[in-house]
């Protein structure tokens, strides 16, 4: 109605990232740019400069408003409950340098066996994605990792990890428990039902749109950066 024009960027995936930023700015009047930790500083200090801007699930920025998922707490709480089903080989699955979001994860992961007096695993680095997780499942079948449960950094490489494990025979969670993040619609359908937790993924986008209209209308902006609450989700895989 006010004749603006805002674009959701996805970082991942693109050749040159920063110069298809730029290309973008010249056609929007405000930017929302999920998986900007791939975009150097620079630029987003640059395009800040010009218009607004708003990270979504980024680390936060000087004078850049940020809207992202608590990560850290809820990771934590994850991994104590998996620990409290008396687990005693415990992996973290994804790449704590692939982005603010993984890296928080893993700190809560840390965080859970520093409170059980327990020493954490190195985390096995991987992308969050469903061929990853059967290649991460066929590692344990062939014995070169051992874990009895798996906290993974989202449901995609959990959901395949267990499709994989009980196509060989493995039950989940008497063989591995495995939990995941995002609590995406599949996990609750599938059986076992898949222990998460639950991110707010149409809150964050509503809440990076609602940020930019007020830049770009001038409106009162609240403090930075919004930090939206996770919750436990309790179902089978994890043992309950």
């Amino acid at each position: 109605e006010l004749g603006q024009s805002v674009v959701l960027m996805l970082a991942e995936g693109k050749d040159d990232l920063a110069r298809a930023v730029r290309n973008l700015a010249t056609r929007v009047d405000g930017l929302a740019m999920l998986g900007s930790s791939a975009i150097p500083d620079a630029t987003v200090t640059a395009l800040h400069g010009s218009k607004p801007v708003v990270l979504i699930a980024g680390d936060a920025r000087p004078d850049i408003d940020t809207v992202t998922s608590e990560n850290t707490g809820s990771a934590r709480e994850i991994t104590s409950h998996v620990l409290g089903h008396g687990r005693r080989q415990v992996l973290f699955a994804g790449d704590p340098a692939s982005g603010p979001d993984v890296r928080d994860r893993y700190a809560g992961f840390v965080a859970a066996h520093e409170a059980a007096h327990r020493p954490a695993a190195e985390p096995v680095r991987i992308p969050l994605r469903e061929i990853d997780g059967r290649a991460l499942a066929d590692r344990l079948l062939s014995g070169d990792l051992s874990a009895d449960a798996i906290v993974c950094a989202n449901d995609e490489l959990a959901l395949a990890v267990m499709k994989r494990l009980r196509e060989f025979g493995k039950v989940v969670p008497d063989d591995v428990a495995i939990v995941g993040w995002d609590d995406v619609m599949t996990a609750r359908y599938v059986e076992p039902g898949l222990t998460t937790v639950r991110q707010p993924v149409r809150e964050l986008g509503a809440s990076a749109a609602d940020r930019l209209h007020q830049r770009i209308t001038g409106a009162p902006v609240g403090d930075r950066p919004q930090v939206i609450p996770t919750s436990l989700v309790i179902r089978s895989s994890c043992g309950c």
